[in-house]
């Protein structure tokens, strides 16, 4: 599993954070999000080039935490709190998101 980190910033508050490297060295972020009532998931190559991202609207149970499980780097799933999980599975072409 990728490194977490617990952070704050000013576009919504960070819940986890993962980097893992690609084949050639170069690094792919995801990043999961808790804004004004909905939640968001973010990839991002070499942490400024945004790939994909999903939102969805946060539950009456909100989380305040996330784990991120990332085997493979184009195949992680977030999962918010002990609820609501989002999967996703990407290459060089597209990103598909499932919200289970």
């Amino acid at each position: 599993m990728a490194g977490l980190a617990l952070l704050g910033c000013s576009n919504g508050e960070v819940l986890a954070r993962a980097d893992k490297m690609d084949g050639r060295g170069f690094p792919y972020t995801v990043t999961a999000k808790k804004l004004s009532g909905r939640y968001r998931v973010e990839i991002r190559f070499n942490h400024s080039y945004p790939v994909s991202s999903y939102e969805f609207y946060a539950s009456s149970d909100p989380a305040n935490s996330a784990t991120i499980t990332w085997e493979q780097l184009g195949d992680f799933t977030v999962v918010f709190g002990v609820g609501t999980s989002v999967h996703c599975s990407w290459d060089e072409h597209k990103a598909t998101w499932e919200q289970r």
